[in-house]
């Protein structure tokens, strides 16, 4: 087993606000006012460096990230669809250490595909994924999902593998999560398949789209959000539940370059309620992005009609710590800590940017107002 060992030179004394949740294994079972008493404080941070080759491919393009209890490890999937090894997966081991660091550890890494594609390499035009999140099932699987590529005529989706086996079979989705289709609406590209969860049912998982579907909804804009669907739906591709979660508007832009704002990953709470992240993007005049990450609770009012969640604001990350240039796209519950909050880390993409690091962040989150 190859290891890659790097130990962080970054200590940070920022201190959040603070205390305790849980994976899909600890889901609350508290009513919607525990998303008004949520807490974040941050504990450590971590990076892989843009020039570090592992298995004689660079390291980057971190889109998902899950943690496996029984193992003690945190699984990475990269998005890279080519050029720098293809998507794979990682397994990791994090340690904390005490001057706010995280030694992370890579033991193994395998490759991803679909059964419709070969893994993409330099030596072939066969067609690759483009991976954004992974989550952990019984059984050894692995449930992860793919942007696609329109252009390539790859299809986006939502794909199960056999851990060992790692290609992954397409599950069946609703015609509106299909790309191709006869009606208004539509996935967007490199907008859809952004964020996994799960919940208390092993039956179901939820899903959410990065951006509304065409022809449901205009994109954010510096003055107004968005809506993003959240799908939960059983492994036959049935909807099982639907909601709507409202975006906040495009955080900063500058005058003609690009920006956006949407949802990035999500994790589950409890009936109806969620973690989302939302990740706002503003371009800058060398080329290069600045980001503006908010964590919100969202939930759904009990007995409610209306697929509309409601939110609150629980953490912007920039004001926890130095990640104004982390584009951060992947969320995991990590193992409990010593005084029984929930550990919650983050991972940034750094698209295979030379001189920008994959950052992995720890915070600690508290619940525990909540049920005083």
């Amino acid at each position: 087993m190859k290891k890659v060992a790097l130990l962080v030179a970054i200590a940070l004394t920022l201190i959040g606000c603070g205390q305790k949740p849980n994976s899909s294994s600890l889901l609350l079972a508290v009513k919607q006012p525990a998303c008004l008493s949520l807490s974040v404080q941050f504990m450590a941070l971590g990076s892989l460096n843009s020039d570090l080759m592992f298995d004689g491919e660079p390291i980057g393009g971190i889109s998902g990230i899950d943690y496996d209890t029984r193992a003690n490890q945190f699984v990475l999937i990269t998005d890279d669809r080519g050029t720098n090894g293809g998507t794979r997966l990682f397994a990791a081991e994090v340690q904390s250490q005490l001057d706010h660091t995280l030694r992370i550890t890579l033991a193994t890494a395998y490759q991803l595909r679909t059964s419709q594609a070969k893994p993409h390499n330099v030596a072939s035009d066969a067609i690759g994924v483009d991976a954004e999140a992974i989550r952990l099932l019984s059984g050894n699987r692995l449930l992860w999902s793919s942007e696609g590529d329109v252009a390539a005529r790859l299809e986006p989706g939502i794909y199960l593998s056999k851990s060992g086996k790692f290609t992954g079979q397409p599950l069946s989705l609703p015609s509106e999560l299909q790309s191709v289709k006869s009606n208004s609406t539509n996935l967007r590209p490199n907008r859809s398949f952004e964020a996994l969860a799960l919940g208390s049912d092993p039956r179901t998982y939820f899903v959410a789209l990065e951006a509304p579907l065409s022809g449901a909804d205009d994109l954010p804009t510096t003055v107004r959000g968005a809506e993003a669907p959240i799908y939960e739906l059983d492994f036959s591709g049935n909807v099982k539940a639907r909601f709507a979660y409202p975006m906040e508007a495009i955080a900063q832009q500058n005058e003609g370059l690009l920006a956006d704002n949407g949802v990035s990953e999500m994790l589950v709470l409890g009936h109806q309620q969620f973690l989302i992240l939302e990740r706002s993007g503003s371009q800058q005049q060398d080329g290069s992005f600045r980001f503006v990450t908010r964590l919100f609770c969202a939930w759904q009012t009990e007995g409610s009609q209306s697929p509309l969640l409601n939110k609150q604001l629980v953490a912007e990350f920039n004001r926890l710590g130095p990640f104004e240039t982390a584009n951060f796209e992947g969320m995991t519950f990590g193992p409990s800590l010593p005084d029984g909050r929930k550990s919650l880390f983050l991972v940034a993409d750094n698209n295979f940017q030379a001189n920008q690091p994959t950052i992995l962040a720890k915070f600690a989150i508290d619940f525990q107002r909540a049920r005083d």
